[in-house]
């Protein structure tokens, strides 16, 4: 128990989630915790620094097609996309916004898998349509939660897109650690425990924050500009030319997206398409590109810190040490096994803010101590599949948390730890973690 309570990455993590949740800023969060790991793992402060500046760049990929899609993001909310999309989804939904939660796991799930847009999603999408959710009083967090739930839905149980693509990655860290004979069906008729676990996820949220939670309307944002008149009760805002030329623009990165293959070109894309359409005219878009970049490059940050700490907890972390010290109090309860050996992957995956990251470093752990507990090879998959998936809901450094925040916190009133890390991590890890355990001792 010793070797496991002074352990660099078990450290570390505590102390990463202690410091957020005391309110310090979650990037210098993520830093003082990478560097603590390392001086914890036997390097000084200098190498420390070098190894985790060495990983910032893991991400660069995604951090530039973030940036793109900021200033698409911010074009639909400044051209006013979401003042005449909002009175009509509430018009249309009337007093049922529970369609409207089924609407976003359905578009998170598909996001991960037919439209391979991942949680940027919510930077297109959300803004938007704010002001209907102000309208019905919806509790973000209920709202951001969901999405999670068919983020996970989609990348961990379907195997299309995303969900293939990890899926892929579990079959062949399986192979990797002496499991023959392991195919992308195989993983996913394995995992359809975890799909149990998300629907009830989704109820558990529908419950907890079913009560109304009122939003201050913003001038600009959620609600009409200064100096512009509301329009009468019942009567609806006209559709222009500049809206549909803008959710075309947007609708294109998706478009494209699939086309080629990359979201940076779907992004680029959809940013000249609007120059294009004249939705942002050439001598607003100096400030359209720095609005857009402004709103997103602290989330890009972030990431990058991520992949920092994930560097240094790779390189001097001492899992190893870690599994070694999990296999020595597990005893002979599969249950227990279970619920440890997930535990696991939850510390590792907070630290990491990358589920697909962590599958090696999981299976490395969870596979041959799976098959040394006697778990059926299903079993193992699905143990591997839940504890990388543990960490993405609730985790700081994930995409999957730090992007639905950018996207609800364009009027400054979702705060990124309380209203999307704890709720995702409360909601979503507890039904993985009790339904996954008990699923693997009969499987």
């Amino acid at each position: 128990m010793l070797q496991i309570i002074t352990n660099p990455v078990f450290v570390s993590v505590i102390v990463m989630v202690v410091l957020c949740m005391l309110k310090m800023n979650v990037y210098v969060a993520i830093i003082v915790s990478g560097l603590l790991c390392g001086l914890m793992g036997g390097l000084n402060l200098v190498d420390a620094v070098k190894l985790f500046m060495s990983g910032m760049g893991g991400n660069i990929n995604s951090m530039f097609s973030r940036l793109f899609l900021g200033m698409v993001a911010v074009t639909l909310t400044s051209c006013g996309v979401g003042d005449v999309l909002a009175p009509r989804i509430v018009k249309t939904l009337g007093k049922k916004s529970w369609l409207l939660m089924i609407g976003m796991l359905i578009v998170a799930a598909c996001c991960e898998t037919v439209v391979t847009l991942g949680a940027v999603f919510t930077t297109i999408l959300i803004p938007p349509l704010l002001p209907a959710f102000n309208k019905f009083n919806i509790d973000r967090r209920k709202v951001c939660t969901i999405i999670m739930c068919g983020l996970q839905i989609g990348y961990v149980c379907i195997p299309i897109g995303y969900g293939n693509q990890f899926m892929d990655i579990v079959a062949g860290e399986m192979l990797n650690n002496g499991v023959e004979n392991v195919s992308v069906n195989t993983v996913a008729s394995a995992n359809i425990p975890i799909i149990l676990a998300m629907l009830i996820a989704a109820g558990l949220v529908m419950f907890i924050y079913r009560k109304p939670r009122i939003y201050k309307p913003v001038p600009g944002v959620t609600a009409p500009a200064e100096g512009e008149t509301e329009l009468p009760e019942g009567e609806m805002p006209k559709w222009e030319l500049k809206h549909i030329l803008a959710l075309v623009a947007a609708l294109s990165s998706v478009v494209v997206q699939i086309i080629t293959g990359s979201l940076q070109i779907g992004a680029m894309f959809a940013v000249a398409l609007l120059l294009l359409f004249r939705v942002v005219k050439w001598k607003e878009f100096d400030d359209v590109a720095i609005a857009g970049m402004m709103r997103f490059a602290y989330v890009t940050f972030v990431l990058m810190a991520g992949c920092g700490f994930a560097m240094v907890s790779k390189t001097v972390g001492d899992v190893p040490g870690l599994v070694d010290a999990t296999v020595g109090i597990l005893g002979s309860s599969k249950l227990i096994g279970a619920i440890i050996m997930l535990l696991l992957g939850l510390v590792v995956t907070m630290g990491i803010g990358s589920s697909w990251g962590t599958v090696p470093i999981v299976a490395v752990i969870m596979v041959p101590m799976g098959l040394q507990m006697g778990f059926s090879i299903p079993a193992i998959i699905m143990m591997v599949s839940a504890a990388a998936a543990l960490g993405d809901a609730g985790s700081p450094a994930s995409d999957e948390t730090l992007l639905p925040t950018a996207a609800f916190n364009v009027d400054g009133q979702h705060d990124h730890i309380w209203d999307t890390c704890v709720p995702s991590f409360i909601c979503v890890n507890a039904p993985i973690l009790v339904v996954c355990s008990i699923a693997a001792c009969f499987m």
